[in-house]
C-alpha cells in the first residue's frame, strides 16, 4: 500500500563511521508523501567533515533532525559516545504497532530520564511520537523539531494543530504537551542561536521545521505529536494522554478507514 502510513526511527550507537547525532530521530510517510523528513548528509569536502567539524554541522546535529534540543549551545546536542537501547523491540498487531527507545544516554547532560515512543495507530493510519523527559535543574531551554520538505506548506491553526499540504494531500499534526509556556511555531532549517555557524554547509533553503519551544522546562514533562490524514474521522478527536508504560494495541482484525462525514447536495 503505497499510500499507507510508514514510520521509522533510529537508536543504538551514536558514534560510527558516517554517523550523525540523530539517535531517536524519525521519518513519517502517509498518503504517498513524506511529512517528516531526514535531510541527509552535507558536503564531504567541508574541511574537517570527518574530524573536528563533524558535530558542528547543522545536518549532523540533533537540531538538524526530528529530535529535541535542550539548552542549545556549541555542545553537540547529544553524547557522542552514547548507546541507546530499544526497550521492547516492536509490538505489532494487525491494527497497529509501537516501539520505545531509551534516549537517556544520549541526553544525559540535561536529563535523568528520556524515553521516546513511536506508534502506528488508528488502524495503522496515524503516526504518534511521544517523549517523556525528566530534566536536570530548572528553566531548561527546550526545542522539539520535525522537518518538512520544501514542497510542503504548513499552516499553524492553533497552539495544538498544524495543517500540512503537499501535492493536494493534507495531514494534520496534532500536539499535546504539559511543557510550561510552550509555543508552537515554524522555523527555518538553520542553526539555533548559540550553535556553530560553519562556512560552506548546506543552507537548507525552503525547508522548515515544526517547532515546540519551552524556555522553562523542568521536572518531568511529556510531548506527543500525531500525524494523521486530515480527512480521517480520528483527526477530529483530541489526543489522549496515555503514558508509554500504558501503551497497547487493540486486538482484532484491521478495520477499514473511517471517513469523516461530508455534506453533499442533490
Amino acid at each position: 500500500d503505497f499510500e499507507g502510513a510508514w514510520l521509522s526511527y533510529h537508536a543504538g550507537k551514536a558514534n560510527v563511521n558516517h554517523s550523525h547525532l540523530d539517535t531517536g530521530s524519525f521519518i513519517v510517510d502517509m498518503l504517498g508523501e513524506r511529512w517528516a523528513l531526514d535531510l541527509g548528509g552535507d558536503d564531504y569536502n567541508i574541511p574537517g567533515y570527518f574530524g573536528d567539524t563533524k558535530h558542528k554541522l547543522y545536518r549532523l546535529r540533533p537540531e538538524g533532525h526530528n529530535l529535541y534540543v535542550i539548552n542549545p549551545s556549541d555542545y553537540p546536542g547529544q553524547d557522542v559516545n552514547s548507546f541507546c537501547k530499544v526497550e521492547n523491540g516492536v509490538v505489532s498487531k494487525p491494527r497497529g504497532a509501537y516501539s520505545i527507545a531509551d534516549l537517556t544516554p544520549a541526553y544525559n547532560r540535561d536529563v535523568t530520564s528520556a524515553r521516546r515512543g513511536y506508534m502506528l495507530g488508528d488502524d495503522r493510519r496515524s503516526a504518534l511520537i511521544r517523549d517523556e523527559i525528566t530534566f536536570r535543574g530548572n528553566s531548561n531551554d527546550f526545542y522539539w523539531f520535525s522537518h518538512i520538505g520544501a514542497g510542503t506548506t504548513a499552516e499553524i491553526l492553533d497552539q495544538k494543530t498544524v495543517l500540512l499540504t503537499q501535492n493536494g494531500k493534507q495531514v494534520k499534526v496534532m500536539v499535546d504537551t504539559d511543557l510550561p509556556d510552550y509555543e508552537l511555531t515554524l522555523m527555518d532549517a538553520k542553526p539555533l542561536p548559540g550553535s556553530p555557524k560553519i562556512d560552506g554547509q548546506n543552507t537548507n533553503n525552503g525547508i522548515q521545521k515544526i517547532t515546540i519551544h519551552s524556555p522553562k522546562a523542568s521536572g518531568s514533562a511529556y510531548v506527543q505529536v500525531k500525524f494523521i490524514p486530515a480527512d480521517d474521522i480520528n483527526a477530529e478527536k483530541p489526543l489522549e494522554n496515555i503514558k508509554l508504560d500504558d501503551w497497547t494495541i487493540p486486538d482484532g482484525e484491521f478495520k477499514p478507514k473511517p471517513i469523516a462525514p461530508t455534506l453533499s447536495a442533490l
